[in-house]
């Protein structure tokens, strides 16, 4: 259970992104047909070439073996979305392995007192965070 909604988290939030990217690519096509000049072309393959990147850094850090690079650039959208979580499910407290380099880390979901904001604390092994 903890490893599938890990794993379903980062496919989600790498989805989304790519998603992002390409609703916004969208929205360049419709302006830039309209414009028919050279700035319009101009920003049509800049954000071409964005959107080719974006997913392929979706498709790249998918991967487990790059799970390192992920949690480098994602951390805090992902904690976010396991915070989000955990207020859809709030009678679920779960506890999520993210895979490092080469330790092992912990990161637990606790459900807070109050309607405060997410708060994270981190100690040897394990990063707390309350929702």
């Amino acid at each position: 259970g903890n490893v599938m909604l890990n794993i379903a988290t980062k496919c989600t939030l790498l989805c989304f992104i790519a998603t992002f990217s390409a609703i916004i690519y969208v929205i360049v096509i419709a302006i830039s047909n309209r414009l028919d000049s050279i700035h319009g072309w101009f920003l049509y393959f800049i954000v071409l070439i964005i959107d080719i990147y974006c997913n392929f850094l979706g498709i790249f850090l998918s991967f487990e073996y790059f799970d390192n690079y992920y949690s480098k650039c994602c951390t805090c959208c992902h904690l976010n979305c396991l915070s989000l979580l955990s207020k859809v499910f709030p009678n679920n407290t779960e506890s999520i392995i993210n895979k490092g380099d080469k330790d092992m880390s912990i990161v637990k979901l606790e459900k807070a007192d109050s309607q405060s904001p997410v708060s994270i604390s981190s100690g040897p092994a394990e990063t707390v965070v309350t929702v």
